[in-house]
């Protein structure tokens, strides 16, 4: 039998005529050559949190899915809010840090003018609007979902990714997604396996419809997914934690933060005069498919308003100042010298508190110094 020939479009090579053939069959994108620009290392998000930043290289990884776990008052949501009040001042297309103009905001990267949208899906009937305010969210250009059941919400996240109508969604939280049967029947009836079965079809859903998106040369909305934690029975050695929803996702994430309250922060003086005003945070990369794993750090969170501190807020400019020594970015040559900036030498600083007065009322020089840091932190720590 005759072998048959391979006919090849004039110009084209081999491989590029089997992904012309593909495409043109099943009419989409669906076939990529390895070395395409969309499966370079993903865009990031920066979290607005500089220890979480670093830790993560970057920030949450764009278009693919992240979550957010731990014990209650640990931080997740706080994170989650604080990430979509960044993106509210990032470029839709590029991710860049808008500028603001006299036409209005632009992005320096691409010329882009429009910043990225955010949802978030209640499910735990926990949204504030003045403390989203209060943590940087612009509440007046939020979305905000509040689903009857499970089912539902599955179903109106995929088409809102399906038809590019957000770029960020956060999901707070899959642990109090309730399937239509729970609602449907008796509390007495005893349902196994169903919001893990549910659950998991929606971490199969969620990618499908993010790759769809992709075959049609689209940009998928990125996922934060926040949930809870349980204890496993009978465990005696080990870690009992697990998480509700089956362990679909697990492997589904891009990126996994377990998150973790520590001590409380108090003022006063004496023990009788003490009130808590916040609480340390900790944050620990579980899983990550585009950075080193395991990395941990921790931050503060402060709930009141006083003297020092302002609620809502989580120490950034100290924490800018503190890494930026370490870094090497600011510098001085001797205890009597004034502090230096390694991007500019032109700018002196007296001590420590003028840096910080100047982050309080200069954006751009505050966003100059974070960038700066946050590249040297990265740049050490992946070539050392």
């Amino acid at each position: 039998m005759a072998k048959k020939k391979k006919v090849v479009l004039k110009g084209l090579s081999e491989k590029e005529e089997i992904i012309r053939k593909i495409n043109e069959k099943y009419k989409g994108g669906f076939l990529l050559s390895g070395n395409n620009d969309i499966f370079k290392s993903p865009p990031r998000i920066i979290t607005g949190i500089l220890p979480v930043d670093m830790v993560t290289y970057g920030g949450i990884p764009a278009q693919k899915i992240t979550m957010m776990w731990g014990k209650f008052s640990s931080g997740k949501s706080y994170v989650a809010y604080k990430t979509g009040a960044s993106a509210q001042r990032l470029c839709r297309e590029c991710y860049t840090e808008l500028v603001y103009t006299e036409d209005g905001k632009k992005c320096p990267n691409c010329g882009g003018e429009k910043p990225m949208s955010v949802m978030i899906v209640d499910m735990e009937n926990s949204y504030d609007r003045e403390w989203a305010a209060r943590i940087g969210m612009i509440v007046d250009d939020v979305l905000v979902l509040r689903p009857e059941y499970g089912e539902q919400m599955v179903d109106i996240v995929d088409d809102t990714i399906r038809n590019q109508l957000v770029d960020l969604i956060i999901i707070d939280s899959i642990a109090a997604t309730i399937p239509t049967v729970e609602i449907v029947n008796s509390a007495e009836n005893q349902q196994q396996g169903v919001a893990a079965r549910l659950l998991n079809k929606a971490f199969r859903k969620w990618p499908s419809s993010q790759l769809a998106v992709y075959s049609e040369g689209g940009t998928p909305a990125t996922l934060i997914v926040i949930n809870q934690i349980r204890e496993k029975i009978g465990i005696i050695y080990g870690s009992s934690d697990t998480a509700p929803g089956g362990r679909g996702q697990e492997f589904v994430t891009h990126l996994r933060l377990k998150m973790f309250g520590k001590s409380y922060i108090f003022i006063g003086d004496n023990a009788s005069e003490k009130e808590p005003i916040g609480r340390t945070v900790g944050v620990r990369v579980d899983k990550s498919k585009c950075s080193p794993a395991m990395e941990e750090t921790e931050f503060p969170i402060y709930y009141r308003d006083t003297d020092k501190t302002i609620s809502g807020d989580n120490g950034e400019n100290v924490a800018i100042v503190k890494s930026a020594l370490e870094e090497g970015i600011i510098y001085r040559e001797k205890a009597s010298k004034p502090y230096k900036l390694e991007f500019d030498d032109a700018m002196e600083f007296k001590t420590q508190k003028v840096i910080l007065e100047k982050l309080d009322t200069d954006i751009e020089f505050r966003s100059n110094l974070r960038a700066a840091t946050l590249e040297h932190y990265i740049d050490r720590r992946l070539n050392r």
